[in-house]
């Protein structure tokens, strides 16, 4: 009986897994990221459920990187914010949003999400170069090497 079980158990883990890549290929990114979730929280965490999880969140953020090309600073922000609802811990996420609440001519959310990424990834150079013009913005640059960093970046 347990071994039914357990094999019940990896179909639907399968077929749940199915479900998740159908959408994720029909672009509805949305679904397919709360059943990746989902999965991961079963106990699924095998390489193919973190990798296409982990795709799909590039996507949304080369996504994301695209509308600020564009001037679209308050949609960047949108997609930065969901894909770190999906997985907190992107430094890259973090960045993007502290460039996009820049853009908005708000640095006071700017710098706490910097912050935040400079935090999870500190010798990420973006990160301290994003710092440096931020410092430069708003008057706060002295002489630091975030400052030099934004120098060297640009």
């Amino acid at each position: 009986m347990l071994t039914e079980l357990r094999a019940g158990a990896e179909a639907a883990r399968r077929a749940l897994f199915a479900q998740a890549v159908d959408h994720h290929k029909a672009g509805r990114l949305g679904l397919a990221a709360a059943l990746y979730r989902a999965l991961l929280a079963l106990g699924c965490a095998d390489a193919a459920v973190t990798g296409n999880l982990e795709l799909l969140l590039n996507q949304v953020l080369a996504a994301a990187v695209g509308r600020l090309e564009a001037g679209d600073p308050g949609e960047t922000a949108g997609l930065a914010r969901w894909a770190l609802e999906q997985r907190p811990g992107r430094d890259d996420a973090w960045r993007l949003l502290a460039m996009a609440e820049r853009r908005q001519e708000r640095p006071e959310a700017a710098a706490a999400a910097l912050a935040r990424a400079l935090t999870l990834a500190p010798g990420v150079a973006e990160g301290h170069a994003e710092a440096g013009r931020q410092a430069e913005r708003s008057g706060t640059a002295d002489g630091s090497t975030a400052e030099a960093a934004a120098r060297h970046w640009r």
